[in-house]
């Protein structure tokens, strides 16, 4: 008994025909493009979950003796690879920014460890974890809740030769190391995000230490 088709059995024949690479006498199929299986793949992503208590973000005079808790959904987190003036580094965007974020440049695999870009062979998601990158030296922000990584910037800086004869070069700034380099930008993650706690471990901002060294001993008068 011949097998009577209809238009959308068609259809779905002949794609999955050229998903599996086959196609009529003569004809080539093209492979889909990195970006076009990451789009594809990025569509099963479950999305977050997360459960907040009410209290958190209702008074408790209108809470009054009540008690419950919100459920908030937001979209799947997808790993993609930024580009940036040090090269590309590892993200994780909301998958419905992909599409976006992969006409702006951003890649689907590492280029540095996974050039040829095979699925599931890239680095993790921290800076450190691709092992065809230079290893930086890094802080951890000491507030438990924050848990910030701070990396050294100076080794990101190729440091291009410029010959012209007008600029001057000035070492004094190369002097630092990665300690007192991560000291710095961690303390400015302190003072920013994390004053009280700042304020407790000394730290104060340039501006004030300024200041402090401006105002007189009046107790030595």
């Amino acid at each position: 008994m011949v097998r009577e088709w209809t238009d959308d059995q068609r259809v779905e024949a002949r794609e999955r025909a050229i998903k599996q690479g086959l196609g009529r006498k003569g004809e080539i199929t093209e492979a889909p493009s990195a970006e076009a299986m990451l789009l594809a793949k990025a569509q099963g992503t479950p999305p977050q979950q997360t459960t907040e208590e009410l209290s958190a973000v209702i008074d408790k005079e209108t809470m009054g003796g009540d008690r419950g808790t919100i459920d908030h959904t937001k979209p799947g987190l997808v790993r993609v690879y930024k580009p940036t003036a040090y090269g590309f580094k590892p993200r994780r965007i909301p998958v419905t920014n992909l599409a976006q974020a992969l006409k702006g440049g951003f890649l689907p695999h590492c280029p540095d460890c996974n050039p040829r870009g095979i699925d599931g062979e890239d680095c993790g998601d921290g800076i450190n974890d691709c092992p065809a990158r230079e290893k930086r030296a890094y802080r951890v922000c000491p507030i438990p809740q924050c848990g910030k990584q701070i990396y050294d910037y100076q080794q990101d800086i190729a440091g291009e030769q410029d010959e012209d004869a007008m600029r001057i070069d000035d070492d004094a700034y190369m002097q630092a190391t990665p300690a007192l380099r991560t000291k710095s930008v961690l303390d400015k993650h302190m003072l920013s995000l994390h004053p009280n706690e700042a304020a407790a471990a000394g730290i104060v901002a340039p501006s004030l230490r300024a200041v402090e060294r401006r105002v007189p001993d009046v107790s030595a008068v």
